[in-house]
């Protein structure tokens, strides 16, 4: 008898120690697991361009496709497909002093400059190294797009106010 009661004792102990090995690998695995984003770090190329960035970006507008369909637009701002737009995307992204862009359908009120009235089109913010002037960006956007007049180009700092 005294040696079945040993025997049941020491297999109630082996069975608690399993159990304990089991909840510490399992607890070991989820700690692990937990931290290993940051034991492997690797670096957000969003990070790399924020460095090489003045903390400035261009925001601004262009035609689309849906632009021709307004009043009041200039010979420029019609075109009959977004392929034009296409192009100028790709000459931004083939130039090294552009280091991000982002562009987005809008549609809205446009006065001054010469063009009145509502239209459709895109609006652009482009991130930029150190060095690219606004009067460079000024004459790359009038020659793509064929436009003599001024051009309405917002530059934001990194305190996201717009200054002109």
């Amino acid at each position: 008898m005294d040696k079945v009661i040993a025997n049941r004792q020491s297999n109630v102990a082996a069975h608690q120690t399993g159990q304990s090995r089991l909840i510490f690998l399992v607890c070991f695995l989820f700690g692990f697991c937990l931290f290993l984003p940051y034991l492997v770090m690797v670096p957000d190329a969003s990070d790399s361009a924020r460095s090489q960035s003045t903390g400035k970006n261009f925001q601004f507008w262009t035609p689309s496709a849906k632009t021709r369909n307004s009043k009041n637009i200039e010979p420029w701002e019609k075109l009959e497909s977004d392929d034009k737009v296409r192009d100028f995307q790709k000459k931004l992204q083939s130039d090294p002093r552009i280091i991000s862009f982002r562009v987005y359908e809008t549609y809205g009120s446009v006065s001054g400059f010469g063009s009145y009235g509502r239209k459709f089109g895109y609006w652009w913010k482009v991130g930029i190294k150190q060095g690219y002037t606004l009067e460079e960006f000024q004459d790359f956007y009038q020659l793509f797009w064929g436009n003599d007049r001024p051009v309405d180009i917002e530059v934001h700092h990194e305190t996201g106010q717009p200054k002109r």
